[in-house]
């Protein structure tokens, strides 16, 4: 796309976020039309993803610092351990809801050799075991929450969902208290237990819009054409005059 700039260095987070998106909008919303433009830019992310070992290139032609999901990386190399869980997990969601809005087979085909070859399935238990809740990452709980979904949704062999549920049990332990809509509202979908609404409708109800007033600078961007009130050109004009 010539013109278009690239924000550099995309990462799992925002792959996370388009896949469960592409999901939901598909699946609730979407016309023919739209259904086919997503399955053509899924199709294009994905493709991206196994034609470089399952990691993201950018524009550069380097993977991205944190979109790595190949089996190299997440079973064979230590500085990846700390990885494992989420981004196996991560990985599976990509391919299952590439399969499940492309109909491309070499998406399945990657999906059964991921779990049969690279254990992919029982690397998703990994996922907050055993970990102490006052180091985790809490942005990595979103990601996971954003990628639970849509492979639960679509995952239907009872073994492998099993696997799944009891990954998503072991984030639940340090989540459930939060009461966060988000947890709360996806962990009832996922599981049945409706109990959870009420206070992920009460945390709506009491959580303040905003505590801080930010202030909005946008002369740094590069999309953004600056427009001057007449009376600032005038006075400007004049300023320059007697300069």
């Amino acid at each position: 796309h010539p013109g278009v700039l690239c924000k550099g260095d995309t990462s799992s987070d925002e792959l996370d976020g388009h896949y469960f998106a592409w999901h939901i909008y598909d699946k609730l919303v979407a016309d023919d039309a739209e259904k086919k433009e997503i399955a053509r830019v899924c199709r294009a992310v994905t493709d991206n993803l196994l034609q470089h070992e399952y990691t993201l290139v950018g524009h550069t032609g380097r993977k991205t610092r944190w979109g790595v999901f190949g089996p190299k990386w997440l079973n064979e190399d230590p500085r990846w351990v700390d990885e494992r869980g989420l981004n196996s997990l991560e990985m599976l969601c990509y391919l299952k809801v590439a399969y499940h809005l492309c109909g491309d087979e070499r998406y399945a085909r990657a999906y059964e050799n991921l779990i049969e070859q690279h254990h992919y399935l029982i690397n998703t238990l990994l996922y907050r075991r055993d970990a102490p809740w006052y180091t985790v990452n809490f942005s990595d709980d979103e990601l996971a929450y954003c990628v639970y979904y849509p492979l639960l949704m679509l995952e239907t062999q009872p073994d492998r969902r099993s696997l799944l549920m009891a990954s998503l049990e072991t984030t639940w332990r340090g989540l459930r208290n939060e009461n966060r809509a988000w947890y709360n509202v996806e962990y009832a979908a996922l599981t049945g237990e409706d109990g959870l609404l009420g206070a992920a409708v009460e945390t709506l109800q009491d959580w303040p819009w905003e505590l801080i007033h930010w202030s909005i600078r946008n002369s740094h961007r590069n999309d953004v054409e600056l427009r001057v009130r007449s009376e600032e050109r005038r006075v400007g004009k004049e300023c320059q005059s007697v300069c």
